[in-house]
């Protein structure tokens, strides 16, 4: 599955995200905040802000990313757990794209 394709994926999850939390048409009235439980610079920090541009874009409300870096992401997923569920506080979970050598490719190169 290509970056872009999992980007696709992921943002079309966020906007539904969204849209299922707007029972009342008066969402969102105040800024959304995404948690990144990682420095910023890093993978989760760029996804955040990717995510966080077009839903600022469909929700016409601006989105705050915001590093709660620390112990592993465990910083900013407790801090993003005990937020109050009312849809304008989002963290994001890690998330990891792994590439794997096929047995082929590593006989090849320790051939030399």
């Amino acid at each position: 599955m290509g970056a872009s394709r999992i980007l696709r994926s992921l943002l079309g999850a966020a906007l539904v995200a969204a849209a299922a939390t707007t029972g009342a048409q008066s969402y969102p009235s105040k800024p959304i905040r995404f948690i990144a439980p990682f420095p910023p610079g890093g993978s989760s920090d760029v996804l955040c802000q990717l995510l966080g541009q077009k839903l600022s874009e469909v929700a016409g409300q601006p989105v705050v990313v915001e590093n709660r870096a620390g112990a592993s992401g465990n910083i900013g997923h407790e801090f993003g757990a005990k937020q109050p569920a009312d849809g304008y506080t989002r963290h994001s979970r890690s998330i990891r794209i792994s590439s794997s050598v096929s047995g082929s490719t590593r006989r090849a190169t320790s051939r030399r």
